[in-house]
């Protein structure tokens, strides 16, 4: 399966952003307060100098569609409201599992980051940590979100670099 990887901006059509809005929705929608605010944190990625981006993978045959997302957000929890920026919105459908889409994303995001933005650290909250800790994350902090144990996991810009060079 061919696909590429690209991030939003003013350029991104309509329609992409429609199907990433509701590709986030489908999935995340219990960490919004409505479809109105995953839109305009969608829309602020758009402008130039946004601190948040999302990317997405676009392929999958005669008419490109969306395949998956993964975003790089300036606040997700509240309770963490210092700590900036997370890796959130990381999806791609079941059905396309192990093509390498989410490996692509997730790659690409991390490069991002780190190379161009030049976080020093991300941060993610996550049910299920134990993926991420062989991909250089650490545990900074558990807590309950949603009648679920969630954890606080973050990656230092030179872990991250020494495993995704």
């Amino acid at each position: 399966m061919t696909f590429s990887i690209r991030r939003i901006d003013a350029k991104t059509p309509g329609h992409h952003i429609e199907a990433i809005a509701q590709m986030i929705w489908e999935e995340w929608s219990a960490h919004y307060t409505s479809k109105h605010e995953l839109l305009a944190e969608i829309n602020a990625c758009q402008k130039e100098g946004s601190p948040s981006h999302i990317f997405y993978a676009l392929g999958g045959g005669p008419v490109d569609q969306v395949l998956g997302t993964i975003g790089l957000l300036k606040n997700v929890i509240h309770k963490y409201a210092h700590l900036t920026p997370w890796l959130a919105n990381f999806y791609t459908a079941p059905e396309l599992w192990g093509k390498g889409i989410g490996r692509a994303l997730y790659k690409e995001l991390i490069r991002f980051a780190f190379l161009t933005v030049n976080y020093p650290k991300i941060y993610l909250y996550t049910s299920n940590p134990e993926p991420y800790h062989v991909k250089g994350w650490r545990t900074l902090d558990q807590f309950e979100y949603l009648n679920q144990t969630e954890y606080c996991l973050v990656l230092d810009a030179k872990e991250a670099m020494t495993l995704y060079p």
